[in-house]
């Protein structure tokens, strides 16, 4: 086995570890590793957020709406600021743009394609093991699903969504549905909608 010394572990290459290595990177001098279990990255999702306050990626939104509505019992509440906007970014555009930053800096490093087996900590330090490769840093951010604890839980939230595709122009673009709550007595629903533009729209 081969040692690899960091000062800083990310497990997983998702939105929270790809900033966070980011901002390290961009305030210190530290080595930062990023171990990924994906071979490749295809993320057709989205990330959305608020423009206030502003962050790094605020001026890459594809998408910007100023009308917010939500929907109770039928009745459509529709909240307007020309100041405060919800905005849309494509999964891939945010890897690309943190991994097109991040690879310029000598002290930082992606590996793909790699399964943890095991963590332990040595001293002061914390071991990251693979089949054949161990890691090892004084700090480890894992940000992997601690399978127990989700098992433990007995409030599960699960989302389907779909993009759906018109012939004709049917979807008000300007306006985002951030939730239809649905009448159910048993379960907690809601829709959520984001119009992509006149024709597609994003429904979960």
């Amino acid at each position: 086995m081969t040692e690899n010394n960091f000062d800083i572990i990310i497990i997983g290459a998702g939105v929270s570890g790809l900033i966070l290595a980011y901002e390290i990177i961009e305030r210190t001098n530290k080595r930062v590793l990023i171990l990924e279990k994906r071979k490749k990255i295809n993320l057709y999702k989205n990330l959305c957020f608020w423009n206030i306050p502003q962050n790094i990626l605020t001026k890459y939104a594809e998408n910007k709406w100023e009308k917010i509505c939500v929907i109770i019992n039928e009745k459509k509440t529709t909240l307007y600021s020309d100041r405060i906007k919800y905005m849309r970014i494509k999964s891939q555009d945010v890897f690309k743009f943190f991994l097109e930053r991040l690879n310029k800096h000598q002290n930082f490093k992606l590996l793909m394609g790699q399964n943890i087996n095991y963590l332990k900590k040595d001293n002061n330090s914390i071991i990251v093991g693979t089949k054949k490769i161990k890691y090892k840093s004084s700090i480890l951010f894992d940000s992997r699903i601690d399978k127990d604890l989700h098992k433990s839980k007995k409030l599960i939230q699960h989302f389907y969504g779909a993009e759906i595709l018109f012939e004709d122009e049917a979807i008000d673009e300007d306006e985002v549905v951030l939730m239809d709550l649905q009448n159910n007595k048993k379960d907690f629903n809601f829709i959520y909608m984001l119009p992509y533009s006149k024709k597609k729209v994003l429904i979960e």
